[in-house]
């Protein structure tokens, strides 16, 4: 490897030793041993009088001013002198003259590496070392990996020193720097602004700042730092993924309330994907070859945990919502009406909730299949809600019929919700929740119209005679059905119009 001279400075390897050259070495490495070189002003030399006096520039001196990538060219330079291509016979020889030379040089190598160590473990922190110093450091670690590479192809007496593995100790620095950076900021209380959080969740928010922040300072600045085939970006993108997943194993392992349970999935499957799926980091790091956080034998039991709880929640909430309407109906009360119709909010409420929590578990659970689950016990609620119905008709109680108008309305309100947002259910309970509707409604319809054909049958009856085809007697039976049909009013007009057209059909 050449080292240039450049600006009145010229490289020192060993001041004040001359090398014992093997004369089968490559050429091109500098042999000089003169203290001095020849400067330039305007293209020609200067005459010797002139010769202004050059800057010896030493290790140490490039040390001083981290200049660490040219100290380290200057170590390979006299590695490459003390330990070049010897023959055997030498070898004893060469190697015992040269013993205090090689220590010199292994005491020299410690030095860098820790400059070097402790420049990488400031990556992360811009005000504490500069771009061109990491940079420096950085090239460092690459030629010394080169330089192990080489070392590998030759049949000469190897250093002890190889190989150094620089690029293994450059990966476990940032490990440990990713590893201390993670605890920095982790509160032993929750701070002022989320004191509504648990310890875990502050915890599990601070980490995730952090990373956030990190990670974006990687893609922004430390990225420029680098050679394109060190690929830094994946590199921290992996060790902050595997710190993060180690510390929330551990909050995993210990036993969670429901509320903590809740905020670690949520990180696990919402909040840290969105973070991989920001632009910024999407375009520089693998997030598919990350995989999930948490593995799937301690993933379930949270989301075991989770789904029963809100399940429970959901059945309780709706078993509440039936309850209060029957409880309404037994104290006498009619529906509400709206736009001259009665209406219930039992479907519109009991939708809603569903809804919302399914759609949320999915977020929680980041599977639509496992949050489906929260309503795979609808049809015993809507089992419940006919038996419901069939006290209300069967006890016909003067707010029977609002009440059963209402239902009308609700039924469309479900069928509504089963067809066209079918993703909240299971198959098997879309398919029997839809059922069970469909005998609601027939039974609402018998009901309503029960009374309607009761005051038609002496007219059905006449139908029965030759005198069926008497105009007169047939438009009357019309009047008589439309003014029947007006005590249907206060259902929705779908089933006021569901209704009359049912009507007509019986007779005829």
């Amino acid at each position: 490897m050449m080292l240039t001279e450049t600006e009145g400075f010229r490289w020192n390897f060993l001041p004040g030793f001359n090398f014992r050259r093997n004369p089968r070495r490559q050429a091109g490495v500098n042999t000089t041993t003169n203290n001095t070189t020849t400067t330039t002003t305007d293209g020609h030399d200067s005459p010797s009088e002139q010769i202004p006096q050059t800057v010896i520039v030493t290790f140490e001196q490039m040390l001083e001013v981290k200049r660490l990538c040219e100290a380290g060219q200057l170590l390979i330079q006299r590695e490459e002198c003390l330990f070049g291509d010897i023959r055997e016979e030498e070898e004893e020889e060469a190697l015992t003259h040269h013993e205090e030379e090689v220590k010199k040089l292994a005491t020299d190598r410690r030095a860098l590496e820790d400059l070097v160590l402790q420049t990488l473990r400031l990556s992360l922190s811009l005000g504490e070392v500069s771009l061109e110093v990491l940079t420096s450091a950085v090239k460092a670690v690459k030629q010394e990996d080169d330089q192990d590479q080489l070392w590998t192809q030759r049949d000469w007496t190897t250093p002890a020193w190889r190989p150094s593995g620089w690029k293994k100790l450059h990966d476990s620095k940032l490990c440990n720097l990713v590893e201390e950076r993670m605890d920095m900021d982790n509160p032993l209380t929750p701070p002022a602004d989320q004191v509504d959080q648990s310890t875990i969740q502050a915890d599990i928010h601070s980490m995730g700042r952090r990373l956030k922040e990190d990670l974006l300072f990687v893609v922004d600045v430390v990225k420029s730092c680098y050679p394109p085939q060190l690929d830094i970006c994946n590199l921290y993108g992996r060790l902050y993924h595997q710190t993060l997943s180690a510390r929330l194993r551990k909050i995993a392992d210990f036993g969670l309330e429901d509320k903590d349970c809740t905020f670690l999935l949520r990180w696990v499957n919402e909040y840290y994907p969105q973070i991989l799926q920001k632009p910024e980091l999407a375009s520089e790091i693998d997030v598919e070859a990350l995989g999930k956080l948490l593995p799937e034998q301690l993933l379930k039991p949270l989301e075991d945990q989770y789904l029963n709880k809100q399940q429970e929640e959901l059945m309780k909430y709706i078993g509440h919502v039936l309850e209060e309407a029957k409880q309404k109906w037994n104290n006498g009360e009619e529906p509400t009406r709206e736009e001259g119709c009665f209406v219930s909010h039992v479907a519109y409420d009991i939708i809603q909730l569903i809804n919302g929590m399914v759609t949320s578990a999915e977020k929680v659970v980041g599977d639509l299949h496992k949050a489906q689950n929260l309503t795979s016990e609808l049809e015993d609620l809507m089992q419940r809600f006919k038996i419901f119905q069939n006290d209300v008709i069967k006890q016909n109680k003067p707010n029977s019929q609002p009440i059963i108008k209402a239902n009308l309305g609700c039924f469309e309100q479900f069928r509504d919700v089963l067809e066209k947002k079918s993703h909240l259910f299971k198959k098997d309970v879309q398919k029997n929740c839809l059922d069970v509707l469909a005998d609601m409604e027939q039974s609402a319809h018998t009901y309503l119209l029960k009374p309607v054909h009761e005051a038609l049958k002496p007219q059905y009856r006449k139908l029965g005679t030759s005198d069926w085809l008497n105009k007169p007697l047939f438009e009357k039976l019309l009047v008589s059905i439309e003014n029947e049909l007006q005590g249907l009013q206060g259902s929705i007009v779908s089933s006021h119009q569901v209704g009359g057209i049912k009507a007509i059909k019986h007779t005829l």
